[in-house]
């Protein structure tokens, strides 16, 4: 094999044909190199060579690349069905990758992975830290991804984690065919208000004359247009027609608002979401129009990129040879970007704007490249209410786990929000869009972009061209321009232009990339801003085990007018159990100020397998003339990695860094994901209790790392950074962190969780030290059944920050909830108890608020014609403000009892009280009513209000002033409908 021969100990036997005239040798556990294996069978006849047999056998490396298989994957998006993408997994020989072998994938939002969802459903309060889950490598290379069943077409995003880089595969998710279905009500009141409403006027309740009416006509509709065409369409008219004036995009609800819990499994999803009254969408394959809420998906080049939500009109497709995105948008929105470091704790996180558009944000975890910016290492999206939480209110992020300031490399990581804010009151018009054309066998691709932003006082212009050329299998390259024009901010422009080039023996980079400061719509990143970067990197292998890489760029800091020159070269050997490099750097800083600082230096380090849970390593980079550049001095890295189990490996590192000018220290010990191999993946959707997991989760879940046992998990993590200054390094890039120290700062987290097959809790404690600020953080959740039908839930989240001027704050919301609904019982009853804190001292505005609210609802069936409705609401409020105490006592009760006197006519009676407990005051409502249903699904109901009051919070959705008043209500679907058409048009 390969040149030499094969060691007799893998030989098993020979059998022989009778009399000896054929044999058959067989050999058995002989080890493969990953690569092509060159076997050779040499026959001789008394001792001369009389021929050869020779046989080549690939034994596929680790992937590197994934490709969609469209014939083995089911792309519908029809809200019932699985989707499955179909990933052949490929090697860098261009050969399947191996079976068994096991990676890690990620899906962006707004699509989720089924493996997640379940794992969430088996247990409601503890899931994986890491966001990417694992994939299993079959026959012929083929992996497959199962997404949840959606309803929303368009572009699916999964991301793949190689030893490269990360790899996108998209793909586009088609509409199914189906039937028409149909889903609406109007309804409508009117009354006469015979009181002034008690204690609050009908003025300031928005009734200016006695009488008052209200109505409302919504509904839904989908279905397919001569079988080809997909039409959804809703409408709602308590929404605006004109102008949206609500302050939420995309409907979701957010869990923490309402009950915890609701006794049920029910997900909510949503297809027709439009901030406006109507939404329209048609459809056909990859091509889609509507008038709604919408992303607006400019994501596949980087300079021209344009990513926002928006309400309006949109259009996409996705051709063989041709692609549009287009977009348009009357809107008082302004697109905000902030770049937040992460502090080594789960926040509280501020964003820099407080007026945000609910469900307009986009989270993503960015881990860059310490020396080089522009070079995204890892890139994960976060899904809202699993990943992270967001009090849009007061602009604060919560994560479900720490998010470290840099990796175990010492890389930073960022956290990015994208999102909307209220810019004005005035609308105007953004719009623009990308289309693309392929050439040459798909080989050649160009596009181009225009942006229009129609702020006031600030309206700009993008435009943009990008193409792709594939030259062949191993090489290509990709060129962006892109100019803008902002008023009162002037033009801008910005280029790329890259050529790529992967084969078994070279890989590398030649690039060029330059960024004016007065360029961009805010879309692009902050440290890429003013910058030009030119320069190659690349990587020959002479075999498996030795290789060489060289680096060597150029960057400009066009703001300052700096200039960095860097140029690197090392040897590096790799065996099993090791692997050694070695090598030189040349790292020169020319200042604006015209300083220079140099480092020259030496790079050695190496990687020792002790076994197979323990590794060590170690990196040095000493300087040997020169060590001033801020970014190189002389670096010392320790490094240990012990595998707890297949999926998490405990990590710790430390690094030392002396300079001329600042010396420094960081630490990082945590637990983090790690692939793992063998062992087969399966999941499922049996439901493991009576309650939805992925809600339970949003309220009160928290992520652990390291799975002990089966009923024990754990997660910790230390973040360190400490810098000696004298007098400080002189910085090559402000928008940059510095490779090493920055702030100093301790960060400290522990989490656990237990898990019984009713039950399940986890909590977490965080702490974090630094010269500006201490921070202390407290989490807990824990969700059960008592039994089967009754659910309890408690969540908190407490948090306490004392600043060096002496000032502090502290919050915290400790949260039950209980959800009564066994599968046979005249009872349902629905819980929900809050303790607020919000105190601040020092801080120029003292205050001290608290706050207890409760809210019960009750529903009592003793019988199938008599249903009772119980509500009963609470709050209790004190708040110290500069010393003066305001406190108070309100509750609301209220009972409902209807009556079916036959199929068609029922009775009702209704009462309620508002009593405010400081101030003595009460605001009683009773009430009676007759109801008849004159024809299937329409119902007319008559009544009068002996007392009553208008409150806009109790009573919006109902009539509750004194006096008489009339209710209809209808609903309809597509049965009635076509019953109704057939009576009116006499068929």
């Amino acid at each position: 094999m390969n040149g030499e021969e094969v060691d007799p100990i893998s030989f098993d036997n020979t059998i022989k044909s009778q009399g000896d005239k054929v044999a058959v040798s067989t050999w058995s556990g002989i080890g493969l190199f990953e690569g092509d294996n060159f076997f050779e069978t040499v026959e001789y006849d008394n001792g001369v060579e009389s021929g050869r047999i020779k046989h080549t056998v690939h034994y596929s490396r680790p992937p590197v690349k994934a490709e969609l298989v469209m014939v083995q994957s089911n792309l519908i998006a029809d809200g019932k069905n699985t989707p499955v993408l179909a990933i052949r997994l490929i090697d860098k020989d261009g050969h399947p990758a191996r079976e068994g072998i096991i990676g890690e994938y990620a899906v962006d939002p707004p699509h989720l992975p089924f493996e997640r969802m379940a794992e969430l459903q088996d247990d409601s309060v503890s899931a994986s830290r890491s966001e990417k889950l694992k994939y299993l490598v079959g026959e012929d290379g083929m992996a497959f991804i199962k997404l949840m069943p959606t309803a929303q077409t368009g572009e699916a995003v999964v991301r793949f984690s190689f030893m490269n880089g990360d790899q996108e595969v998209r793909t586009w998710l088609t509409p199914g065919n189906r039937e028409w279905v149909l889903v609406g009500l109007a309804e409508g009141s009117a009354g006469y208000n015979t009181a002034s409403g008690n204690m609050e006027s009908l003025g300031d309740s928005g009734v200016d004359d006695n009488y008052y009416k209200d109505g409302r006509l919504a509904f839904f509709a989908k279905g397919m247009i001569k079988g080809k065409w997909l039409l959804t369409m809703a409408y709602d008219s308590d929404k605006n027609w004109g102008t949206r004036q609500n302050d939420s995009l995309h409907q979701i609800i957010n869990p923490n608002k309402y009950y915890t819990l609701y006794g049920d499994a029910t997900q909510q999803g949503y297809e027709a979401a439009s901030a406006r009254s109507l939404y329209v969408k048609l459809e056909r394959d990859k091509f889609y129009a509507l008038f709604g809420d919408f992303e607006t998906g400019l994501k596949v080049t980087e300079l021209s990129r344009y990513s926002r939500n928006l309400n309006g009109f949109k259009s996409e497709m996705k051709g063989e040879r041709f692609d549009f995105n287009l977009f348009a948008s009357d809107t008082n929105q302004a697109f905000v970007k902030d770049e937040i470091r992460g502090d080594g704790t789960s926040g509280l996180y501020r964003l820099s704007r407080k007026n945000i558009v609910m469900n307009s944000e986009s989270i993503t975890i960015e881990t860059r490249d310490r020396f080089r910016s522009e070079v995204i290492i890892s890139s994960q999206k976060l899904s809202r209410y699993l990943d992270y939480s967001i009090e849009y209110d007061t602009g604060s992020i919560f994560f479900k786990s720490p998010v470290f300031s840099r990796d175990e490399n010492f890389n930073p990581i960022y956290i990015v929000v994208d999102y909307e804010s209220f810019d004005t009151t005035d609308m105007s018009y953004n719009y623009g869009g990308r289309g693309a054309v392929r050439f040459m066998d798909n080989r050649l691709e160009i596009g181009a972009t225009h942006i229009y932003e129609g702020s006031a006082g600030g309206a700009g212009k993008l435009g943009g061209i990008d193409a792709t050329l594939k030259i062949n299998d191993r090489t290509s390259i990709k060129t962006e321009l892109a100019v803008t024009d902002i008023d009162l901010q002037g033009s801008g422009r910005a280029y790329i232009t890259e050529l790529s080039h992967r084969s078994e023996k070279l890989e590398g980079k030649v690039y060029v990339r330059e960024q004016d400061s007065e360029f961009g719509l805010g879309q692009q990143r902050g440290s890429e801003t003013g910058t030009r970067k030119l320069g190659f990197d690349g990587t020959y292998h002479f075999n498996q085990e030795l290789s060489v890489k060289s680096d060597a760029y150029r960057q400009y800091n066009l703001a300052v007018d700096a200039v960095r020159d860097l140029a690197e070269a090392r040897v590096e050997y790799a065996e099993k159990k090791y692997d050694l490099h070695g090598g030189l750097r040349h790292a020169e800083d020319t200042l604006g100020n015209g300083d220079t600082n140099i480092s020259e230096q030496i790079t050695a380090g190496g990687r020792l397998l002790i076994d197979d849970s323990l590794t060590l390593r170690l990196d040095h980079d000493q300087s040997v003339q020169g060590n001033t550049n801020s970014d190189f001095p002389t670096r010392t890295t320790l490094g240990a990695d012990y595998k707890l189990n297949d999926t998490a490996t405990l990590f710790v590192a430390q690094e030392f860094t002396q300079g001329e000018y600042e010396d420094s220290e960081s630490t990082r010990i945590g637990v983090r994901a790690s692939p793992w191999t063998g062992g087969q993946i399966s999941s499922s959707m049996e439901q493991q209790s009576g309650e939805n997991g992925a809600r339970v989760f949003a309220v009160a879940g928290l992520k652990q790392a390291y799975k002990i046992t089966e009923k024990w998990s754990a997660d910790a993590g230390m973040d360190r950074s400490s810098t000696l200054k004298h007098p400080g390094n002189a910085q090559f890039n402000s928008n940059v962190p510095p490779a090493s120290g920055g702030e100093d700062f301790t960060a400290l987290s522990l989490g656990t969780a237990y898990k019984e097959e009713k039950w399940s809790w986890t909590g977490r404690v965080e702490t974090r030290d630094s010269d500006n600020e201490d921070r202390l953080g407290v989490f807990s959740g824990v969700y059960g059944e008592l039994k089967e039908g009754i659910g309890l839930a408690a969540a908190l989240q407490a948090f306490r920050t004392g600043y060096a001027t002496g000032a502090e704050k502290e919050s915290g919301d400790l949260r039950f909830g209980l959800a009564y609904r066994p599968r046979e019982t005249r009872w349902i009853i629905l819980d929900r108890l809050d303790f607020l804190i919000d105190k601040q001292n020092g801080a120029g505005f003292d205050f001290d608020n608290r706050r207890i609210i409760n809210n019960l609802n009750a529903n009592y069936k003793p019988e199938y014609k008599t249903q009772i409705s119980l509500q009963y609401g609470s709050k209790y409020v004190q708040e110290v403000i500069d010393g003066n105490d305001y406190r108070g006592y309100t509750d609301l009760a209220g009972l409902e009892g209807r009556y079916d006197l036959t199929k068609d006519w029922d009775i009702g009676i209704r009462g309620n009280v508002l009593h405010s407990w400081s101030t003595d005051q009460y605001k009683y409502g009773l009430g009676a009513s007759v109801g008849f249903s004159f024809v299937k699904n329409v119902w007319l109901s008559v009544g009068y209000n002996f007392m009553g009051f208008r409150d806009r919070d109790f009573s919006r959705a109902d009539f509750t002033s004194a006096g008489p008043f009339v209710k209809f209500r209808m609903k309809f679907d597509q049965g009635s409908t076509r019953d109704a058409v057939k009576w009116f048009t006499g068929q």
